[in-house]
Parts: C-alpha cells; structure tokens; sequence
C-alpha cells in the first residue's frame, strides 16, 4: 500500500492561500478585529511562514486593497469601453456589482480607518474615481462655470460612496434599482451620458 506523500506548496501557492484567507476574514470582521494569528491558522500555516510573507497585516491589508482597487477599476473601464454611449451608468452600474461581488473592497473602501497608510490608498481611489468621473461627464454648457465640471464630479463620487454605505445595511436593494435612481435623483443629464 503506497501512502501519497503531502505535497509542499511553493512560495506563491502560500501566497495565495494567505490572500485569499485574508480577504475573508477582512471581509467577515473589518481590519481591526483579524490578527496575524488568525490568517495564519485560516491559511493553514505557521506564522513564520505568514511573516516570510508579509512582515505586518498592514503590509497585508494594502497589498489586498492595491489589488481590489485596481481589479475595480479594470472592471469599470472595461464596462465603459464597451458601451460608450452608456458610459456614466455602465461605470455605476460595474462599482456597485462589484461592491456586491468583493466585500473586501466594500469593507476597506467604505470604512474609516485611523491608519494613515490604508486612508492614503483610500484617498487615492477616491482621487481615480474622481478622474475618470470628469472624463464620463459631457461637456458642460459653454455658459457654466469652469468649476462646473469639477462639483458635478465631487458631488456624483460623494453621492455614490453615500449610497454605497447605505447600502451595506440594505443588501437586498438590486443594483440596477441604485443606480437607476442614483442617476435619476442626482440629475436627469447624468442619465443621457
């Protein structure tokens, strides 16, 4: 009778098993109550192996909110390119399917955090979302402001951050119902971009 030897995982297998055990449990209970010694047992390995790794769980925490920030935008400019003539509700529409679909991203982006590392990579997200805000917008009336388009970019990104905290506590809204009215309430122009 042959015994199948337990294979040993290589550098980047743990790191993903690391990862992966780390977005859950970031998920399920916010950044302050997960320990290193918890990700480690979730991983399935010692925490020798977790620091080989990553030296702290701040390390962690922004390597996880690096990635799920680019994969967001990735996904929202994908969905613009494809329908340019819907970009403004298609790019809405991706954020808060993928809020739906990443909790992590939901957790760490939408909640406070005193640690100036993870609210600069925040700010940061909030600055690319404010970008590629001004770039969906249409042109404004030659008559406006030249700040028009800078406060419609502001208040479209602070009303979909509100709406994306309120609805934490109202999950069983459907996404096209948020952005449907997101857009409607904020202004009918914001509709026909």
């Amino acid at each position: 009778m042959s015994v199948n030897p337990v294979r040993r995982l290589k550098g980047p297998e743990r790191r993903v098993l690391v990862l992966d055990a780390a977005r859950n449990l970031f998920a399920a209970n916010g950044y302050d109550a997960v320990s290193m010694r918890d990700i480690a047992t979730a991983a399935g390995i010692t925490r020798p192996v977790l620091y080989d790794h990553f030296p702290s769980k701040k390390d962690l925490v922004l390597d996880l909110l690096t990635t799920e920030t680019e994969a967001l935008l990735a996904r929202i400019t994908a969905e613009v390119a494809a329908a340019p003539e819907a970009r403004l509700p298609r790019a809405l529409r991706a954020y808060f399917t993928f809020m739906l679909e990443r909790p992590l991203a939901t957790r760490l982006i939408l909640s406070p955090t005193k640690d100036p590392d993870i609210s600069g990579v925040v700010a940061h997200l909030s600055a690319l979302s404010h970008r590629g805000i001004l770039a969906l917008l249409p042109p404004p009336n030659p008559r406006a402001s030249p700040h028009t388009p800078e406060i419609a970019a502001t208040i479209l990104v602070s009303s979909v951050v509100a709406v994306a905290n309120w609805w934490l506590t109202h999950p069983e809204v459907p996404v096209d119902e948020l952005v449907d009215t997101t857009l409607a309430l904020l202004s009918p122009g914001f509709s026909q971009s």
